[in-house]
């Protein structure tokens, strides 16, 4: 019998971590199970700080990393599955921080945080360029940025850009408050990195043709939607990722930030999932991306309003933001 292939992964609730036994749950592990078993490959996950994760990968100690995010420098160092689920990075602000205003002064005079190395530090870094006056700051891990962000140490009017799922739950699970979203910066797609000098070209087909096959049958959307997470198209990952044109929410209205784009349409909507509330820290929300009037429809809630924050919102919206 062929050696498993070993993969890793960080702590990244809901995606991917570790459960109440120790071992590596989620639905980026229940997927990444059920894709090898239908292309005939053992595998074996263990969750791992991100930056040691990274590295493994990086020096051809594991066989496959996630999640990833496609982008040109993962693609030069990996082998890329299909993209598998959607997700968002946001802008997050303490509550009663200062609004942005035009796009050169959005992000003027303040400290702006990520985790790092990852592709939000290279998107903070995207949309800094070019404002001397941003002070970045680089952390190891998620959590990290929004324990500092809440306790005030980036200062009265710092921001930190965030995947907003992830955010969700580690504010629902280490009791974070006072902070707000502000804009919606990137839509993205998570995929599996394998190592190309230690997996082959066979087994990486056989997998992908697995990805395809449980998404054209709706395997992964049904994995995914007790989560709240939006699965992604059956497409490759790299058609579909990227920087794509959003902007800061300022004032209620949406100036796009330099070295983004046009704006997209301020009132981002968003959908609730109808699926059980599971062990994963805080019940996360489906994103639905259409535009709609501000205050949301029946089924969604406003990102971004200015003076709001995470848990302000009443009905269900309320039910689901806990950053507030």
């Amino acid at each position: 019998m062929a050696a498993p292939l070993h993969f890793v992964t960080k702590p990244f609730a809901p995606y991917a971590y570790a459960g109440p036994d120790g071992r590596p749950a989620g639905p980026l592990v229940e997927l990444l199970h059920a894709a090898c078993a239908e292309a005939g490959l053992h595998c074996q996950v263990e969750v791992l700080p991100w930056r040691r994760a990274l590295g493994m990968a990086s020096r051809g100690e594991v066989d496959g990393l996630f999640p990833v995010v496609d982008s040109p420098a993962r693609r030069a160092a990996f082998y890329l599955s299909p993209e598998v689920v959607r997700a968002r990075y946001v802008l997050v602000a303490r509550r009663g921080a200062a609004p942005g205003g035009d796009e050169r002064a959005a992000l003027s005079g303040r400290t702006v945080a990520a985790y790092g190395p990852s592709d939000a530090m290279t998107t903070l870094r995207q949309l800094s360029a070019g404002q001397p006056d941003v002070r970045v700051e680089i952390e190891p891990d998620q959590l990290t940025v929004l324990r500092k962000l809440s306790a005030g140490r980036y200062g009265h009017d710092g921001l930190a850009l965030v995947n907003e799922t992830a955010a969700q739950a580690l504010s629902a699970a280490g009791g974070l408050a006072g902070l707000r979203p502000v804009s919606v910066v990137k839509h993205l797609v998570y995929a599996y990195a394998f190592v190309p000098t230690r997996v082959s070209a066979g087994q990486t087909q056989a997998f992908d043709d697995a990805i395809r096959s449980l998404c054209h049958r709706g395997r992964i959307a049904e994995i995914f939607k007790p989560y709240g997470l939006p699965a992604a198209g059956c497409r490759p990952a790299a058609r579909r990722s990227g920087m794509q044109p959003m902007g800061f929410t300022a004032h209620g209205g949406h100036a796009p930030v330099t070295g983004v784009g046009n704006h997209s349409p301020p009132n981002q909507m968003y959908r609730r999932s109808d699926g059980p509330r599971i062990a994963a820290p805080g019940p996360m929300a489906a994103l639905d991306d259409r535009p709609g009037a501000a205050g949301g429809g029946r089924d969604g809630c406003n990102l971004g309003q200015p003076g709001q924050g995470f848990g302000t919102q009443t009905g269900r919206c309320a039910a689901r933001w806990r950053l507030g």
